[in-house]
């Protein structure tokens, strides 16, 4: 059922409550709005820390309506802040909780870790590179950014390639155009490669990738249904990686034509 009316909408409201949910299950709070809080305040302290270029750049790749309270009271003609000192960029955080009980290392660390997981490489990088070396060491490596903490088994993050197919069935509905289109929007957001099909959709990318994508689909839907049911089929091949155009064309080769 559409929340507003629009799809645009909705689907901003989707990627923005999954981030904010995120943000929940790093800090360990359950309060939303203290969530919305901790979000606005680091990317207004981050955004005031970039050159303007580069802040445009961050706020370009910002969900709907995370980009609006992103821009909100910005004045670029004195930026970047020219604070070098991580307690410098902490004390803001600090200064507008203003809640002893408030860590604001963790939750700097935490925003990062969502924007790490939720953007681009390249764009992260871009910002990583306009910071003081003390702010830039705030920001999460990449098994903590996909985990929050360190993994005992996984010493590095994993980058084979591997495929999977996965359907998600709402239980109470029988239309499923906006669902798929919801979707759709999330997947190309999360930059995975995937093929629509008539009964299940195909993804390729790196374990975290995938497995990332597929749950913020999974998690989209649930807010949207009361009941959903998920099934994912991995194909997983390890020294070998296969893409899904790959798959295709080795079917085509022995058919000696293109496959309908």
């Amino acid at each position: 059922m559409s929340q507003t009316g629009l799809t645009e909408f909705d689907n901003a409201v989707q990627k923005t409550n999954i981030w904010l949910r995120d943000l929940l299950e790093r800090l360990g709070w359950q309060e939303r709005h203290r969530a919305y809080f901790a979000l606005r305040v680091v990317l207004h302290t981050l955004r005031d820390h970039l050159t303007v270029n580069e802040a445009v750049a961050l706020g370009a790749q910002l969900p709907m309506l995370v980009r609006g309270f992103y821009f909100e009271g910005w004045h670029p003609a004195d930026k970047p802040l020219k604070e070098r000192k991580k307690e410098a960029f902490l004390s803001h955080i600090a200064d507008a909780f203003r809640d002893p009980s408030v860590d604001p290392a963790q939750v700097v660390r935490a925003v990062f870790q969502v924007l790490t997981e939720h953007l681009t490489g390249g764009e992260i990088e871009g910002v990583k590179h306009c910071l003081p070396k003390e702010i830039r060491a705030l920001w999460p490596s990449a098994t903590q950014a996909n985990t929050g903490t360190f993994s005992p088994i996984l010493t590095s993050p994993r980058r084979d390639s591997m495929l999977a197919q996965f359907t998600i069935y709402p239980t109470d509905e029988t239309h499923l155009s906006r669902d798929v289109a919801l979707m759709m929007e999330i997947l190309e957001s999360a930059k995975v490669e995937y093929r629509l099909g008539p009964l299940a959709t195909a993804v390729e990318g790196d374990w975290d990738q995938v497995m990332t994508a597929i749950r913020h689909c999974h998690d989209a839907m649930r807010q949207q249904h009361p009941r959903v049911i998920t099934t994912i089929t991995i194909d997983d091949r390890k020294k070998q990686p296969h893409h899904l155009d790959e798959m295709v064309s080795v079917v085509e080769k022995q058919l000696g034509r293109t496959a309908k």
